[in-house]
């Protein structure tokens, strides 16, 4: 049996969620994204990561934990923010739950610094005591 590197594409008309934190020191800026990144949310998630870039910070972090589908349109925009950043002397770090999409981002973008769940995960259970205030939350 061969391993799978992508689920099935998400239904027509469901989009990503997006919400930017301003993180700690430790992780920089943070992207979360909820839902499945295909073309019809790349000019939005490429809008989201660019937002993340304007904050000066050493490094950023973009997670897609709760992401079930990633297509080449996101993927691409994931290589273009991490090589604006390094242009810049910053770190773009990608946190993905183990899977599909961290499979395909692992395989198409080896450069980028790519976490598992786990060590950004005592921050996010708690945004107060961690220093984390939301910034944006938007549905495309």
């Amino acid at each position: 049996m061969r391993p799978i590197l992508a689920a099935e594409p998400p239904p027509p008309g469901r989009l990503p969620r997006f919400e930017r934190t301003a993180s700690s020191a430790r992780y920089g800026p943070l992207l979360t994204v909820q839902g499945p990144l295909e073309e019809a949310s790349s000019r939005r998630f490429t809008a989201e990561l660019l937002e993340l870039e304007t904050f000066r910070a050493a490094s950023l972090t973009v997670d897609l934990r709760e992401v079930g589908y990633i297509d080449a349109a996101a993927l691409d925009a994931l290589r273009r923010a991490a090589r604006r950043c390094r242009a810049c002397g910053r770190g773009l770090r990608v946190v993905c739950a183990p899977g599909p999409v961290e499979r395909l981002v692992r395989l198409t973008l080896p450069g980028l610094v790519l976490w598992p769940a786990s060590p950004i995960e005592p921050e996010r259970e708690g945004p107060a005591r961690a220093g984390h205030r939301p910034l944006a939350v938007a549905a495309s």
